[in-house]
């Protein structure tokens, strides 16, 4: 009895190159953004999503790229620059800061430092709601 082998397609060395070739390129375009992210400003909403924020502060993480420190960067809200407010967080990701005081409606958290600047555009309702469905209950 003859055993014949049965190639997988799949497995040919022209599939196997172009496999390669398409992950290397994933790998590179993925590695590349995440240099390019360590190398700006970021600042994001932790505590919620900044669309969904509510009872007036938001949790924020502050990214900052190499060569500007803490005390180089500004936080401000809605135009006030906010003092003393970045903590370096546990995990060792960037800074946190507590920003308070959001007034109802759209608010604007600004990161400055380094020359350059970006912002966390934060919509911040009422702690009664309409955040969360149903009746406010009192105990």
């Amino acid at each position: 009895m003859r055993h014949r082998r049965v190639l997988n397609p799949l497995l040919s060395p022209l599939h196997r190159a172009h496999f390669i070739a398409t992950l290397t390129v994933v790998v590179f375009a993925l590695g590349l953004g995440n240099a390019i992210a360590a190398d700006s400003l970021a600042v994001e909403a932790v505590s919620n999503r900044a669309d969904l924020v509510s009872g007036g502060d938001v949790l924020v993480r502050v990214i900052l790229p190499p060569g500007v420190n803490a005390n180089q960067a500004v936080l401000s809200l809605n135009g006030q620059p906010l003092a003393n407010v970045l903590h370096a967080a546990p995990d060792g990701r960037g800074f946190l800061a507590l920003v308070t005081g959001l007034s109802l409606g759209h608010n604007t958290v600004m990161l400055s430092g380094g020359g350059s600047s970006v912002q966390l555009d934060v919509m911040n309702y009422p702690a009664g709601g309409p955040v969360f469905s149903g009746p406010h209950l009192q105990p």
